[in-house]
């Protein structure tokens, strides 16, 4: 009888625990559930499209692309404000798992500890394990020794809700075997969703990667931070989008013409092309894109970051003569949505950004750039454009 008693008590007391560790709950871990939507089809955010210059970056974030496929959510890079524009997206950071990042530029990575802590916080179940080239555990590490002050007082102050085993971050090596110029490389998946990696060039850092994402029928390439080279045309080849970093050297140079007469703004111009030299001009990302029969440009990491709609449409200024496909300067919130079309090939609509920035009338005036916290309307049809074959849908 006692025994008895003894163990309704117990299960009366786990429940009011229970109730009381729910209730205790900040409203955000409320809103986050155990799962990630998986609505069949392959969804695409681009979180972060800017570069580490901080007089832009109320309207474009440092680097960071998230990808929600087969019920799961992973990141590619996570500048600073990652962890904003994932909550301004609506997406599950409480589930978040993986993230990839490509190399070690404080634009690159700014953000990674935010989002590894942020997303235990609301009520991650696992620790995020994160993909990188050499550094990882030098990186990993300093964050989790960084966090632990932080990590103890929360868990703590929340036991019951909070482990601090969860709050760690598990770093993997990626290395690339072989002639690094020509080998792609399994990284992870799960379900129909592939990722892989290559190694690209932005010497002096090294080694630095992008990476491929295959998804049914669909095959997106995300360039990281490179120049253009040669190796590229068979991993980019018959890629439905091109996620590339983009440079536009008109607009650069005349925004390094306009900074000012001072010894540093003329050092910039003199040694500009320290920084042209590791990035992709965007002629010569067009020129690739033919060769290697891209179907469709997504251009992010916009060196230099343009503010108004004048400034997207100079920005690609030329692209068009050597490449014929839908080309789109990226902004931060945009979307792009891949789906097999039921006949064994990818259809690719972009809900955000519908008119492909090569085909857009220049106007005389510069319209700022207007984004909403959340996309506020969603189309099904696929882009229709004088730049692309009929549509951004087409078989491979």
């Amino acid at each position: 009888m006692r025994r008895t008693v003894d163990t309704i008590a117990t299960v009366i007391f786990s429940v009011l625990f229970a109730i009381s560790c729910l209730a205790n709950q900040p409203e955000s871990l409320k809103r986050y559930p155990p799962y990630v939507v998986d609505d069949g089809k392959m969804h695409i955010y681009l979180c972060g499209t800017g570069t580490p210059d901080p007089a832009y970056q109320y309207l474009r974030h440092p680097a960071c692309v998230a990808v929600q496929s087969s019920g799961k959510l992973f990141l590619i890079d996570a500048g600073e404000g990652a962890t904003a524009r994932i909550g301004q997206l609506g997406l599950n950071l409480a589930q978040l798992d993986p993230i990839f990042i490509t190399h070690w530029h404080s634009d690159h990575f700014g953000g990674l500890a935010m989002v590894i802590n942020e997303s235990w916080f609301v009520g991650a179940d696992s620790p995020i394990n994160v993909y990188g080239p050499y550094g990882i555990y030098r990186i990993i590490d300093g964050i989790n020794q960084s966090f632990a002050p932080d990590i103890f007082f929360r868990s703590s102050n929340r036991q019951g809700i909070l482990d601090p085993v969860l709050a760690v971050a598990k770093p993997h090596l990626i290395n690339i075997a072989g002639d690094q110029n020509e080998i792609v490389q399994s990284v992870w998946h799960h379900r129909n969703t592939y990722v892989s990696v290559f190694a690209v060039h932005h010497e002096p850092v090294f080694p630095a990667f992008g990476y491929e994402i295959r998804f049914g029928p669909c095959k997106v390439i995300v360039t990281g931070d490179t120049h253009v080279f040669d190796a590229l045309e068979p991993i980019e080849r018959d890629a439905d989008v091109l996620i590339s970093e983009a440079l536009s050297y008109a607009q650069y140079i005349s925004k390094l013409k306009q900074t000012g007469d001072n010894r540093r703004a003329r050092l910039r111009y003199e040694k500009a092309d320290q920084i042209i030299h590791y990035h992709s001009n965007t002629l010569d990302i067009a020129k690739m894109a033919s060769k290697a029969g891209v179907k469709s440009v997504a251009l992010t990491h916009l060196i230099p970051p343009p503010v108004t709609e004048q400034d997207k449409i100079g920005f690609i200024k030329g692209m068009s003569k050597y490449y014929s496909g839908p080309i789109r300067v990226m902004d931060d919130l945009d979307e792009i949505v891949l789906s097999d079309n039921g006949q064994g090939s990818c259809k690719v609509e972009y809900p955000t950004n519908r008119i492909p920035t090569s085909t857009k009338e220049k106007s005389g005036k510069g319209t700022p750039i207007k984004k909403t916290s959340m996309p506020e309307e969603k189309s099904n049809k696929s882009d229709e454009s004088p730049h692309s074959n009929k549509s951004d849908q087409n078989p491979k």
